[in-house]
């Protein structure tokens, strides 16, 4: 059963040997997820993680792992119609995966 009632991020994650940002999510009804940055956006994809929990792996494609590519701040924002909450990673400093949660 899905979860009623809540938007949350559960955690950020950099992976910069695969170019990508990930953002656990998890929320119901059902939630969208906006990726914030000062700089260009890259390519998003959403896929369920576990239906029961209502929980969603986010994911920011960086087409390249060079690290000025993770300069500055990287927002993830979960919302729907009962709220919104969200998390913020960066700035970006060594080339080892770094992990923010809550």
């Amino acid at each position: 059963m899905i979860p009623l009632g809540f938007a949350r991020v559960e955690s950020v994650r950099y992976h910069i040997d695969s170019g990508r940002i990930e953002c656990l999510t998890e929320g119901g009804p059902a939630t969208d997820v906006i990726w914030n940055r000062s700089g260009p956006f890259y390519e998003q994809t959403k896929t369920m993680v576990d239906a029961e929990k209502a929980t969603y792996l986010n994911i920011l494609h960086i087409s390249s792992s060079e690290t000025n590519d993770y300069a500055g701040t990287f927002k993830c924002e979960v919302r729907n119609n009962r709220g919104t909450n969200s998390m913020v990673i960066g700035p970006y400093h060594s080339k080892q995966s770094m992990l923010y949660s809550v």
